[in-house]
């Protein structure tokens, strides 16, 4: 889950990581490739309205994770024609507050809330900061897949043409 955070300020938590890959064929072809992964959660309670008494405070929660993959095959470089091909696939779901979040209120000045009591009637104080009960996050996502290629031809030593192409096309 995302770190919760009983102070004003930040507490992040974030582990990324990747894993390249290459290999020579027979023939002078090389095929590599590129799997990564981060995944980042963060939370941080600061003062919403902006006045000296801290007792209106929000929490904004984030969570990022994204994956991705990259693959490539490359001719022999010691030619006049030479060229790459390749793929990419890329996917993120993330949360990101940062509008107000989940607004804290605390009415002694400090960051105390007055809830419901679950077990009877009347209300219970709790320690703050404490969000808002039953807040759903936004959770949002995309992916891309993208294909990319580039191919030269050596005319003479001073003198060598190669036209590139790309494209990538993304969504939920």
């Amino acid at each position: 889950g995302i770190p919760l955070v009983v102070f004003v300020g930040m507490k992040r938590e974030q582990f990324r990581s990747s894993l390249t890959l290459g290999y020579d064929l027979a023939d002078g072809h090389s095929l590599s490739a590129v799997l990564g992964y981060s995944d980042m959660r963060a939370s941080w309670v600061r003062d919403f309205d902006l006045t000296r008494a801290q007792n209106f405070l929000s929490q904004d929660p984030q969570k990022h994770e994204d994956k991705s993959l990259e693959v490539r095959l490359t001719s022999p470089q010691d030619q006049k024609l030479t060229y790459s091909v390749g793929g990419s696939y890329f996917k993120a779901n993330f949360i990101q507050q940062g509008n107000g979040g989940l607004n804290i209120w605390g009415q002694d000045g400090g960051v105390t809330q007055a809830v419901r009591n679950p077990n009877g009637p009347g209300t219970i104080v709790l320690p703050g900061p404490h969000p808002f009960m039953q807040t759903n996050f936004p959770q949002e996502s995309g992916r891309t897949l993208g294909v990319f290629g580039s191919i030269a031809y050596d005319v003479n030593d001073m003198l060598s043409l190669s036209p590139r192409m790309a494209g990538e096309q993304g969504g939920n």
